[in-house]
């Protein structure tokens, strides 16, 4: 039975080599989902402010998600350039 434990493979699926490339894949996945989210966010902020049909709480909420929508964007352009400053000050 020992043999068939040395027969299965797993592939690396992140194809990362080096602690470097790891954490460069994970900045852009966070980045790209960040990017592909915060449109939908803006979207569902809208529609709230929309619907609220003078329910100040349903406003205040729609303001709330846009707000946290945009903020969101921001730190996660943010943190790709402090991301790249970091690298091109210790290369």
């Amino acid at each position: 039975m020992p043999f068939l434990a040395l027969a299965i493979t797993i592939d690396n699926p992140i194809q990362a080599t080096t602690v470097e490339q790891f954490v460069d894949r994970f900045i852009d996945f966070i980045f790209y989902i960040g990017i592909a989210v915060a449109p939908f966010m803006v979207l569902l902020g809208a529609f709230y402010i929309m619907s609220s049909g003078g329910d100040t709480k349903r406003l205040e909420t729609g303001k709330n998600i846009i707000l946290y929508a945009v903020i969101g964007l921001v730190i996660i352009f943010l943190a790709k350039a402090i991301a790249f400053l970091i690298r091109s000050i210790l290369t």
